[in-house]
């Protein structure tokens, strides 16, 4: 199975911080999906910004994790039904 993810915003973001929040989105991989990065998963997380907004970059990370989990509960629920 091969996951990609991609979390697109309109926030102002420097490139360890986009890396960073990547990073976090992880997280709510492993936090939903059991067993999550194994040696045959291709979990990938990409974050992109615009440029266009400032904002507190802690709220956008903790953001980013919960949409990731919801997306992650929705695709989930989406099969079963």
């Amino acid at each position: 199975m091969v996951m990609s993810a991609y979390c697109s915003n309109g926030l102002f973001l420097f490139p360890f911080r986009a890396n960073k929040t990547a990073q976090l989105a992880q997280y709510a991989l492993a936090r939903r999906i059991l067993p999550a990065h194994t040696a045959f998963v291709g979990d990938t997380v990409f974050v992109m910004a615009t440029g266009e907004i400032e904002s507190d970059i802690t709220l956008v990370e903790i953001l980013t994790v919960e949409a990731m989990e919801k997306a992650i509960i929705n695709a989930i629920n989406s099969v079963k039904n």
